[in-house]
């Protein structure tokens, strides 16, 4: 376990020191940071499954798929122009703030492994160098984000077919049968394209591997160190569910006294004073919040990378291996 606990330690002090990764890791958190995690648990519940077969129905019911629309939206156009233009108008502004958080945060993703990478092996590098990194390599990082999103989609839609069946009155044990054949054979492959996918995400930003190239040489990592890949999903797993706790004990603890002392001003001044101490108490609470989404999002990069430098160069042995190893002897 000694190589987990350099690689999670290093990590730590890393993204501790150079705080300017929180800014890449809130940011980078938004596009998902652990499809393994999400394949597995998303799986495992049944309701994403469920979910996307009742989002279809939602929207449908809203008319937007029907043929007419477009007609609607031309004659509001003759009939009511000046609002029609406002609406688009707004419409493109929304569409340009999606488009700039969709670049924010896949640049960001893109920063912390760039950066986190050069000061591994002793580059001195900024937050000005991570934006540059995030734009150069800003379109195959993206192809692979699409990428594992679209997978996980009509991973999630197969599996849920099981759903479609009770829905229709099939009978309930056959849906359940299919339903835990489509998890053991979908959520494993699923799982596995997230690993391939984040070792090619490192192959472009670090080794400026091109997109398919990056994809292969991802695959023979993650068959190579599969039992390894495993391992540090399930450590980084853990370290983050322990630092999430912390984080959610800590706002708990600290909402008493803010309560406690919004309730002495509403006694001192009234519900103004109480409102006051409450609204701050919660803006705090708020941003200790986010700085340690943050920092958490940051540490699992950082920690993925340097775990991704170790296999790539010298390798890492598994633990499970180790031990196998051990009581043969």
């Amino acid at each position: 376990m000694r190589i987990y606990r350099d690689i999670l330690k290093n990590s730590f002090f890393l993204t501790l020191k150079n705080k300017y990764f929180w800014f890449f890791g809130l940011f980078a958190s938004l596009i998902g940071i652990s499809s393994e995690y999400e394949f597995f648990f998303r799986g495992l519940r049944g309701d994403a499954s469920e979910a996307s077969f009742s989002l279809y129905d939602r929207i449908a019911s809203t008319g937007v798929l029907s043929p007419g629309v477009f007609k609607n939206i031309f004659v509001l156009f003759k009939t009511e122009t000046a609002s029609m233009f406002i609406l688009l108008l707004l419409g493109l502004i929304l569409l340009a703030l999606t488009a700039f958080l969709i670049w924010l945060s896949v640049a960001s993703q893109i920063a912390i492994v760039n950066n986190s990478a050069k000061m591994i092996i002793g580059k001195d590098v900024d937050f000005k160098e991570g934006i540059v990194a995030g734009t150069r390599k800003f379109w195959p990082v993206f192809g692979l984000n699409i990428l594992i999103k679209v997978i996980m989609t009509v991973a999630f839609i197969i599996i849920g077919i099981p759903f479609l069946f009770k829905a229709i009155a099939v009978n309930i044990l056959i849906a359940n049968l299919l339903y835990i054949l489509l998890f053991v054979i979908f959520v494993p492959i699923g799982i596995i394209i997230a690993f391939i996918i984040k070792y090619a995400i490192a192959f472009i930003v670090i080794k400026e591997e091109k997109f398919v190239d990056a994809l292969g040489l991802g695959w023979k990592l993650f068959q190579k160190n599969w039992l390894v890949s495993i391992e540090m999903a399930f450590i980084l797993f853990f370290v983050n569910f322990l630092a999430i706790l912390a984080i959610a004990l800590l706002t708990l603890i600290l909402s008493i006294p803010i309560l406690f002392l919004a309730f002495i001003f509403n006694y001192l001044f009234a519900g103004l004073g109480f409102w006051i101490i409450f609204m701050l108490g919660l803006l705090v609470l708020i941003v200790i919040f986010i700085l340690g989404g943050a920092f958490i999002s940051s540490f699992h990069i950082i920690s993925w990378t340097r775990f991704f430098i170790e296999l790539s160069g010298r390798g890492v042995t598994s633990k499970i291996s180790r031990v196998v190893s051990g009581w043969s002897k």
